[in-house]
């Protein structure tokens, strides 16, 4: 049903894997990236770069990426979040502190 309020056709993939993998694969445009992972070999919450680099090509112009934990684990997320807050990189970068746990929501 939410899938729906979002696109009317329905059509919206859900996947369990290594995202890092997923992403450098993935063929098609990404238009919704929503980052909520914890890496293996102790990268945590660290991996969200290496997810957003392994999509950067499929990421068209305008395309959303939504980052979880952006407050409660910001000094994890250093790295990733000097990426889409650089303007040469993302048209824009806010971070939205909704709960304690927070969300940045950037745009290519």
């Amino acid at each position: 049903r939410n899938v729906r309020k979002l696109d009317p056709t329905g059509v919206a993939q859900v996947v369990a894997a290594d995202a890092v993998q997923f992403a450098a694969e993935y063929e098609h445009r990404i238009d919704l990236l929503y980052l909520d992972a914890d890496g293996a070999g102790g990268r945590g919450k660290g991996v969200y770069l290496d997810i957003l680099e392994a999509a950067w090509d499929r990421l068209p112009q305008g395309a959303l990426v939504l980052a979880h934990n952006s407050v409660n684990l910001a000094q994890s997320l250093r790295h990733y979040l000097e990426f889409v807050r650089d303007p040469s990189r993302m048209r824009t970068s806010l971070n939205f502190a909704i709960d304690g746990e927070g969300l940045e929501v950037s745009m290519r």
